[in-house]
């Protein structure tokens, strides 16, 4: 069998073994690992394999564009980096205005980054387009379908990045293989590949943000997000079960996810899919749902006050609640700015105040507010300059008297802030 049929025979078993649920998506790199191993396609399947001598190689991936396709680049980059290896935009040589990805990684890499790409692209698509034609709200807004890709790229890419971290801490149980030898492997594969991109493109800029909002996007995020990080891919083999709590940073647009592990084994029979939202599993796993405590594993239940675990449950409440006021937050924006080019027409048609009331309850309105700014004579400029300045030395002063304990205390307020 060549390179070749191996290929195409791997990404068959892929979409025949792996479930259609966007969730496991990010369980396919361990199983294209696996069918790669088993084929002998990739050259870390050699007991004498030594990553300090695998050479790292330059390749494209996807078609060449003029307009950017951000969901599979955000793809592109956030698998290639789980390989160990990175990706670049370049000009096509023979093409005026196209550009491409290529990824930069090893050479025994490349064939599980082209099987896993080509594997979530095709369930990102395939999903997206389900979702625009369920008719649920917002699948009739024109940019629902690339929004849902953006949701669903971005939230893979998070979940890569934690079942990546887990290895760190883990290893790969079911290669045998120590996190002390996945560390210096990532290691030395990441060395190489930065190598190679200093040498190949000394002068390169960063990219563009990327908005993580709109209509659609958070639907694309939950079908994402809503299975296990690990599952059993092959016959009667033994594997350990991962199940914890997701913690994520909602300050950040790109969300990364942390969680507390505990271990079992398990068998092929008792393996099943987490399609529960990450609502209902934050849920479950801090023991709230419906006001009533839930017992999970083998621990018994128990009526002693524990005051850590009130706290906790609490805790995990409050990021119950930011997550859904962050995701109501971006739909209510979005439908506030849909009035934005009926109200400017009625500003057209010289209405003074235009608003647009509800038929039924006038009392629901939304109104165009107006911001004006001026320019003022210097001589007014340079009287506010003045006067900012003088403010300015105020602060210090004021600042200066606190530190040398010259200032009295005559009030003092607390407030409890919250961040995950």
């Amino acid at each position: 069998m060549n390179l070749n049929q191996a290929r195409e025979k791997i990404a068959k078993l892929l979409r025949l073994q792996t479930s259609a649920n966007a969730g496991e998506a990010s369980n396919a790199a361990q199983f294209v690992e696996k069918l790669c191993r088993k084929y002998g396609v990739s050259s870390t399947e050699c007991e004498t394999y030594d990553p300090e001598r695998d050479e790292v190689i330059e390749f494209p991936f996807g078609k060449s564009y003029y307009k950017a396709d951000v969901a599979i680049n955000h793809l592109i980059n956030g698998v290639s980096k789980y390989y160990n290896g990175t990706c670049i935009i370049t000009n096509c040589k023979n093409q005026q205005g196209k550009r491409i990805v290529n990824v930069i990684a090893s050479k025994a890499n490349r064939i599980q980054i082209e099987l896993y790409l080509e594997y979530l692209i095709e369930t990102m698509d395939k999903l997206a387009t389900e979702a625009k034609k369920s008719g649920s709200w917002g699948t009739k807004s024109s940019t629902y379908k690339a929004n849902f890709r953006k949701g669903f790229a971005n939230q893979i890419c998070n979940r890569l990045i934690a079942m990546k971290n887990e290895q760190k801490r883990k290893g790969k149980p079911e290669f045998n293989q120590p996190a002390l030898v996945i560390l210096n492997r990532n290691a030395i594969e990441q060395k190489a590949t930065q190598a190679y991109l200093n040498d190949t493109y000394p002068f390169r800029r960063k990219g563009g943000k990327t908005r993580h909002s709109g209509v659609g996007y958070a639907d694309g995020k939950q079908k994402a997000e809503s299975v296990g990080l690990n599952k059993q891919t092959e016959g009667s083999k033994r594997t350990l079960a991962l199940t914890g709590i997701w913690l994520c940073d909602l300050g950040s647009p790109k969300t990364h996810l942390m969680y507390t592990i505990t271990t079992k084994p398990m068998t092929q029979s008792q393996t099943t899919s987490n399609n529960t939202s990450q609502k209902e599993a934050i849920s479950r796993l801090s023991g709230i749902t419906k006001g009533k405590p839930v017992v999970t594993g083998d621990a018994p239940q128990t009526k002693k006050f524990d005051p850590v675990a009130d706290q906790d449950n609490r805790l995990m409440q409050m990021l119950e609640l930011s997550l859904a006021i962050k995701d109501k937050k971006s739909e209510y924006d979005d439908l506030r700015k849909s009035f934005m080019n009926d109200l400017k027409a009625a500003l057209d048609d010289n209405e003074d105040n235009p608003k647009i009331r509800h038929s039924e309850n006038e009392r629901v309105h939304v109104y165009l507010s107006k911001r004006r700014v001026y320019k003022y004579s210097d001589k007014l400029t340079a009287k506010r300059l003045k006067l900012e300045a003088q403010m300015a030395d105020l602060k210090d002063e004021e600042a200066k008297e606190v530190r040398h304990n010259k200032a009295d205390l005559i009030k003092q307020t607390f407030t409890v802030s919250f961040k995950a």
